[in-house]
């Protein structure tokens, strides 16, 4: 799944995914979509105690375009004095989110799935093992590690267990969670 990064071909659709923190980190990535439907991710920051303006230079594209940002739906929560949404925040900023699909079970069932080397797919009419669909560029290595520390929640086997991460931000389930949006 860990691959060397590769120029993205251009007419490849790119997409966003964006878990928001503030005291914890929030995690934020870029991948590619190649003809097959495969997913490479290719970008990816995780930082703590930035705000929207402090973090739109770091996320928005240079010189591409994406098809879309999907973000948890806490972007969108209103606070009591009435204030900005952090994606009001953010489209004032020239960013624009989509809420993403928050179903926590069936988001770890896709990216499994995702990650799966032993999908089965029927070529001239034989069951062969397929090859995973989605990859991570070497530079984001510390997607890859977070995905490979991730286990079962106990009290609900299909999900994976909710992790906050620490008073320096370090760990957390941030990063898995932008990757199953």
């Amino acid at each position: 799944h860990l691959i060397d990064p590769f120029e993205i071909e251009n007419h490849w659709n790119r997409i966003g995914a964006y878990d928001h923190g503030f005291n914890h980190p929030f995690s934020y990535g870029e991948a590619a979509v190649d003809d097959d439907g495969n997913v490479y991710l290719y970008k990816h920051i995780s930082k703590r105690l930035l705000r929207p303006d402090e973090i739109v230079p770091l996320i928005k594209p240079n010189g591409y375009k994406l098809q879309y940002i999907h973000a948890g739906h806490d972007l969108w929560s209103r606070q009591r004095d009435g204030g900005k949404t952090v994606a009001e925040s953010f489209q004032t900023l020239g960013i624009f989110m989509q809420r993403a699909n928050i179903d926590r079970v069936q988001g770890v069932q896709q990216v499994r799935d995702y990650l799966s080397w032993k999908n089965k797919m029927e070529v001239d009419g034989q069951k062969v093992d397929g090859k995973p669909r989605f990859y991570i560029f070497k530079n984001c290595q510390e997607v890859y590690n977070n995905l490979t520390e991730r286990i079962f929640d106990p009290n609900h086997p299909e999900d994976v267990l909710k992790a906050d991460a620490d008073s320096e931000g370090n760990g957390g389930d941030d990063i898995s969670d932008m990757v199953r949006y």
